[in-house]
């Protein structure tokens, strides 16, 4: 249950910066008031499916899209990258040079976005948010946690830390 609450947040959150929606915007579309949104972003509970109805047609997407489960939550899903291209996106992420597949770049990209490392510049807190959303449905879990630590293999490979 908690995993459905949890998704219903991610998913009007994700549409919403995806429509480059503030919290107001999406209230004054639904017909709602700005602090629900909030909570309903921040916790998932208590949405009713009449409050469902109306963030699917603010958000312009079905019911159904908000909830999809098996968008974000990837934690039964197989493995889709060997344990190779796992490594090469670790690298690739640190060489510049190194040239990658294109189902293999995007996710390199999306790390990129992700790590404060490569952020040095301001930046607005939506493009690593939305990046970070992108890795969640591409990747499982585990494939996530598993790239996490090739790159501080990596990291201390090059730096020498």
């Amino acid at each position: 249950m908690i995993y459905f609450i949890m998704n219903i947040a991610l998913m009007v959150q994700y549409y919403r910066y995806l429509r480059q929606m503030t919290q107001s915007d999406l209230a004054k579309a639904a017909g709602m008031l700005q602090p629900n949104i909030a909570r309903i972003e921040k916790t998932g509970a208590h949405v009713s499916t009449a409050t469902l109805a109306k963030l699917s047609v603010a958000l312009r997407v079905t019911s159904s899209q908000l909830l999809d489960e098996g968008i974000f939550l990837n934690q039964d899903r197989s493995p889709s990258l060997t344990r190779d291209e796992l490594e090469q996106i670790a690298e690739a992420i640190w060489n510049k040079k190194r040239r990658l597949p294109p189902h293999m770049h995007c996710i390199m990209s999306a790390y990129r976005e992700v790590l404060p490392e490569f952020n040095k510049r301001y930046v607005s807190r939506r493009k690593p948010y939305l990046a970070w959303l992108h890795l969640k449905t591409r990747l499982s879990t585990q494939e996530i946690k598993n790239i996490g630590m090739r790159i501080n293999k990596a990291r201390q490979r090059r730096y020498g830390t």
